[in-house]
């Protein structure tokens, strides 16, 4: 007998293992590992009302056409005029080469042109993200997947000279990571619309100022799944059957903004505390630091601090008097996703990369869930008293502003009668 196999005869360990039911790889069986047969449509869904423009807002209807899985907005973009002999040499951390690199994108690109994004039905907002929420969202995904997402919003970027283009804008609503779970049944369901906010659109440093690159068109390309009549009835038996439908959602919600005036010195660390007010039951929140106007736009490489992620340098929690975690930054930024458990449901932790022009690495979580499952643990805010937060952050601008944003990523039942499609979100506390 193989001597391996023949350790295993006197091992309790395995013989354990062998009581428990198994699953044999070497046997040749698709049960539960097939998806039914569906069809995928990549629908171009045009502005239904408002107007294209900086400052302004526009609405897109959507469609029923299926399971509704991930939306993007296709974004029609004017040419810029870059200065000759421009290029986009950086250094090794992102950051512009001044003799060479002198004009381009702010840090968040082209995020820096929505003021809010919104999906309503029937009068009710569902969920509603920030420009700051969507970074947060954004920072969870995968390396490859959040590269992908940085260069679709030319996130510390140069634009082609004289050129427009089309930019293809991910927006990560609550079912985003799961949409065959998660995404919205648009057959079944009411009607949904997604409304779009953007402000002044100065996202792009050109000469000696940041300058307005609004879109001049805008649509959305909506991925939706759609499936053969007797699936179809499957599904609706299956979920709708019982009369209500209700499923567990991560919704983004964020605190009102607090605001660090107190001077300080480019460089140096400071540390500000915050005050906890949210009241939802939440499986994390995130922590971002940056500088609004860092009052020197004499230069891209000075110019492009303005609203950068700045990094944490030590992170306090504190529940009822007691500390629940007191961190480097540094940890959080490499662990605070998942604890180093590998999670399909969590991103890959902070880019260290050269490609990080949009420093999304300083966008940092803190996770109550990171079990490996995908829901293992939630806390309820409003049964804790004194929620504080204290961070020490790295001063972008000497006698600045800095403004913290704390995201939440809160759970909500989002129920659906079957017998109107109607929606509510319901239970959140």
């Amino acid at each position: 007998m193989n001597p391996i196999l023949a350790s295993a005869e006197s091992s309790a360990v395995i013989a354990t293992i062998r009581e428990s039911k198994q699953v044999n790889p070497w046997v040749y069986n698709e049960s539960e590992r097939l998806t039914v047969p569906h069809a995928m449509q990549l629908l171009n869904v045009p502005v239904s009302s408002g107007t294209v423009a900086a400052g302004r807002s526009f609405t897109l209807e959507l469609p029923k056409n299926g399971q509704l899985q991930q939306i993007w907005l296709k974004m029609s973009m004017p040419a810029v005029n870059i200065a000759d002999g421009d290029n986009e040499a950086v250094s090794g951390d992102g950051t512009p080469t001044t003799t060479v690199n002198v004009e381009g994108f702010k840090r968040l690109g082209l995020l820096d042109c929505i003021d809010e994004i919104r999906l309503e039905s029937s009068g009710r907002v569902h969920e509603q993200l920030s420009k700051h929420q969507i970074l947060q969202r954004l920072s969870d995904l995968p390396f490859a997947q959040r590269t992908a997402a940085q260069q679709s919003y030319r996130m510390g970027m140069q634009p082609d000279d004289n050129v427009a283009y089309d930019a293809s804008l991910l927006l990560p609503f609550f079912w985003y990571k799961d949409g065959a779970r998660y995404g919205i049944d648009t057959d079944f369901q009411e009607a949904m619309r997604v409304v779009v906010k953007l402000n002044s659109c100065e996202c792009v440093y050109v000469g000696t100022a940041f300058v307005a690159h609004a879109p001049t068109a805008c649509e959305a390309i909506c991925e939706y799944r759609q499936w053969d009549d007797a699936t179809k009835q499957q599904v609706i038996s299956a979920n709708y059957g019982g009369g209500m439908l209700s499923r567990v959602v991560r919704l983004s919600a964020e605190e009102a903004t607090a605001t660090d005036s107190t001077p300080g010195t480019a460089g140096t660390v400071k540390s500000v505390s915050i005050d906890l007010k949210e009241s939802d039951v939440i499986t994390g929140f995130y922590i971002t630091v940056e500088c609004p106007d860092t009052n020197a736009t004499d230069t891209y490489i000075n110019a492009i601090k303005n609203g950068a992620p700045c990094e944490l340098k030590e992170v306090e929690l504190k529940f009822a008097g007691q500390t629940v975690l007191n961190v480097p930054g540094e940890f959080l930024q490499y662990y605070g996703r998942d604890y180093g458990r590998p999670d399909a449901h969590s991103g890959d932790n902070g880019i260290t990369s050269h490609g990080d022009n949009s420093l999304m690495r300083f966008v940092y979580k803190v996770s109550f869930d990171a079990m490996g499952t995908s829901l293992g643990n939630a806390v309820a805010l409003r049964e804790i008293s004194r929620a504080q937060l204290r961070v020490n952050y790295v001063v972008a601008a000497t006698n600045r502003v800095h403004n913290i944003h704390i995201g939440y990523e809160k759970v909500s039942f989002l129920t659906v009668a079957a017998s109107t499609g109607r929606t509510n979100l319901s239970i959140s506390s």
